[in-house]
């Protein structure tokens, strides 16, 4: 999909880079809404990229320019610990204006101590999908990828840490719930007033296939009901972050992913045991069970249900058996860095006749499995640099039930299970907004982390 008009476009970057340069959380809430406009894509001096994206390099750019020019009305960073904020402190009073004017000497000590246990592994991450990039066969495309999946997430990553405090939170998911509720409720619109315009009888929204809306909308719900049970949301926000998640809901239900329905129920299950006493965890369970129920009672005689199982003939079973196995040979075939980003489908075509010929899919673009589709595009070496990432958000979240944050912790943890829940059966992380989805969880995480350890030290 490409804008009509450019230079409206343009003029959007440059009012975006503006509010960032007054109001940055304003600007970082406005980028988090336009999330699906990844879909539009353009060419700036030759280099494609998409309306997202550049919104991105707007916030960040007009985000920073803000801490440069003009007296800083942002959180002061939550560092205290003596000996990491002495170094600092004597090269200059304000931590955020080290960044700037002492950028090579101090910025990399300063990204340690933001991101504590999580630094080396995005340090990781980083370089090593950026070499795989290079030394793919199409280092175009590779790079494309590294620059949408691994760089601008993360870049949105550093926004929230150092522009957010615990108490923001909430601003972050009422700005995701409401606008992917606006999208469902397009979705929803579309499948029962105009349903010739859907493929296959799925609700898709403004995404293709159903699938992508189902990954979209997946953890957002799981956040949004965490943060309703949460005391530091307003109450009046609690009531429109409940009505976005029942549309979203309703949406997901209507997409027929049951990849979506394991996500959301397999994250809200986790927050629910979690966070729930005693009585309520029962009636869970027992809610949880008639859902079961009820859903196999009204799958089990679909043939979309059935093709799970089956996998003679054209059955959608057969079909994502052939994917996976081309995609363990790919992997077996550049185990050590993969492909590169974005590569995949490339590699796929002229692999798959190997497998099974003729193919049942010839275009595929991810391998249907979030895990394959590491090994098979960073190699073994981005895979436990992803699995790095992983335990160390395993690890700083708060364990402690007395602790406030707790709740909040758990949330981010709930819906981090839900996308690699979703990884089982599809890829919820290569598309910008999943990417960027995946990496807002890590950064609630870090500034949850970083508040209980200020709280600590007091």
């Amino acid at each position: 999909m490409t804008p009509s008009d450019p230079i409206l476009i343009y003029f959007f970057h440059s009012l975006l880079f503006f509010l960032a340069l007054l109001r940055p959380q304003w600007a970082i809430l406005a980028c988090l809404a336009i999330l699906p406009t990844y879909l539009l894509k353009l060419s700036l001096f030759g280099i494609p990229t998409t309306v997202l994206e550049l919104s991105i390099y707007a916030t960040f750019i007009g985000s920073f320019c803000s801490l440069l020019f003009f007296k800083s009305k942002n959180p002061k960073s939550e560092i205290r610990n003596p000996k990491q904020y002495q170094i600092l402190k004597h090269q200059n009073s304000k931590l955020f204006d080290i960044w700037v004017l002492n950028l090579f000497r101090a910025s990399s000590l300063e990204f340690r101590i933001l991101l504590g246990g999580l630094f080396w592994p995005i340090a990781a991450w980083l370089i090593i999908t950026l070499v795989s990039a290079l030394f793919s066969e199409n280092t175009k495309i590779a790079l494309g990828g590294w620059k949408a999946w691994a760089l601008d997430p993360i870049l949105v990553l550093i926004l929230i840490i150092r522009f957010f405090k615990p108490a923001d939170h909430w601003k972050i998911i009422a700005s995701l719930s409401v606008s992917s509720a606006v999208l469902s409720f397009y979705g929803l619109a579309e499948y029962f007033f105009r349903p010739w315009q859907l493929g296959d009888g799925r609700l898709d929204s403004v995404f293709d296939p159903a699938n992508y809306h189902a990954m979209f909308v997946g953890p957002i719900i799981v956040l949004a009901i965490g943060f309703i049970l949460s005391s530091q949301t307003p109450r009046a926000w609690k009531h429109y972050l409940g009505i976005a998640s029942a549309i979203n809901l309703i949406a997901l239900i209507f997409t027929f992913s049951y990849g979506g329905y394991l996500a959301v129920l397999g994250g809200l299950i986790i927050l629910g045991f979690s966070t729930l006493n005693k009585i309520w965890k029962k009636r869970m369970i027992l809610g949880v069970l008639i859902i079961f129920i009820v859903f196999l009672a009204l799958a089990a005689p679909t043939k979309k249900f059935q093709d799970i199982f089956e996998y003679k003939e054209r059955s959608s079973g057969h079909a994502r058996l052939e994917i996976w196995q081309t995609s363990w040979l790919i992997f077996k075939e550049h185990p050590i860095l993969g492909v590169g980003l974005n590569n995949f489908e490339t590699l796929y075509r002229e692999t798959i006749p190997r497998v099974a010929f003729p193919p049942l899919e010839w275009l595929v673009a991810q391998p249907h499995n979030l895990y394959l589709a590491l090994l098979a595009q960073t190699g073994l070496l981005g895979f436990l640099a992803f699995l790095w990432i992983i335990i160390q958000f395993l690890k700083s979240t708060n364990r402690d039930t007395r602790n406030a944050s707790y709740k909040l912790q758990v949330t981010s943890f709930a819906a981090m299970s839900a996308i690699l829940l979703h990884g089982l059966v599809d890829t919820p992380y290569f598309k910008n907004d999943l990417s960027v989805i995946f990496w807002l969880i890590v950064a609630l995480t870090i500034i949850q982390t970083r508040h209980i350890a200020l709280k600590n030290n007091q």
